[in-house]
């Protein structure tokens, strides 16, 4: 694991109060699903694909946000399971900036805000391993699956 530095702040609160302070709504959070494998006995694969279906994906290409840590068997079995699914363009942030830790997973939601707001993918960060996503994103995937526990994900989705 190569660690980072990096801090994202997010703002989560709801839509009405949001609008009544006169604040810019840049995506919408959820569903948000977690889990915790128990790894040692090869159950990280089934969890991870265990929360693709209870996040309600749409349908089509999908951007996805990885928030993979780097730690050997927790990013293999991320990359099994999304490489799985054809639907899904990943961007594997950590590869620019190390891994953040507690900061992981609010930082791949907020790439995620930022892009369905935008309406603009990111191209490849890795082109040994990530394919290329076109379009504007409707909705965006963000992952954090723990280097040694605890996986989650979330999908962001155009305000």
């Amino acid at each position: 694991v190569v660690t980072g530095s990096g801090g994202a702040f997010l703002v989560l609160e709801r839509r009405e109060h949001a609008k009544s302070r006169g604040r810019r709504i840049y995506a919408e959070l959820g569903p948000v699903v977690s889990g915790r494998a128990r790894r040692r006995r090869g159950e990280l694969n089934t969890e991870i694909a265990k929360l693709l279906k209870q996040a309600a994906l749409p349908d089509g290409e999908l951007l996805t946000i990885s928030g993979a840590s780097g730690a050997h068997a927790a990013t293999a079995a991320e990359k099994e399971v999304l490489d799985a699914n054809p639907a899904l363009a990943v961007r594997a942030f950590s590869t620019l900036t190390g891994h953040m830790k507690e900061a992981q997973f609010p930082f791949a939601v907020a790439l995620a805000a930022l892009a369905v707001d935008r309406k603009a993918g990111y191209p490849v960060f890795d082109a040994t391993v990530e394919r290329p996503f076109e379009g504007a994103p409707n909705s965006v995937l963000a992952t954090a699956i723990g280097y040694h526990q605890f996986e989650g994900l979330g999908l962001i989705k155009a305000a």
